[in-house]
């Protein structure tokens, strides 16, 4: 896993050890879909307009978009956005993964952790 930036790398390393988890999930699925080391750009930064997630320590984000250009192919998102819902699914009707861009901002993976961890029992 690669980081943004040495502030981002000091917030994710204080994340719960279940974000860390799913980071080195993603980062997996990045090698094995794509060749693709995963970076890191957001952990607790927060952003006008977002809900909070990231503040509330639950959330990161992965680059995709930067300088014009994409790190990962639309199959390969489709992948490891179908993988990491897959292997970490909620039973809350929300994903754990997605990618979209936020208030027109590049394009980035965003991965959430459920307020409560009985989300993810299967029922």
């Amino acid at each position: 896993m690669k980081f943004k930036s040495p502030e981002i790398e000091a917030e994710f390393k204080s994340t719960s050890v279940f974000l860390r988890i799913l980071a080195d999930s993603f980062d997996n699925c990045s090698y094995a879909y794509a060749s693709q080391e995963a970076i890191m750009t957001r952990v607790k930064e927060p952003i006008c307009g977002s809900s909070g997630v990231h503040e509330d320590n639950r959330a990161f984000d992965i680059r995709n978009e930067f300088d014009g250009g994409r790190l990962y192919t639309d199959e390969q998102v489709r992948l490891i956005v179908q993988h990491m819902n897959l292997v970490y699914p909620r039973n809350d009707q929300k994903t754990t993964c997605i990618h979209h861009s936020f208030n027109g901002g590049p394009l980035h993976f965003h991965v959430q952790l459920a307020r409560e961890t009985k989300t993810y029992e299967k029922k």
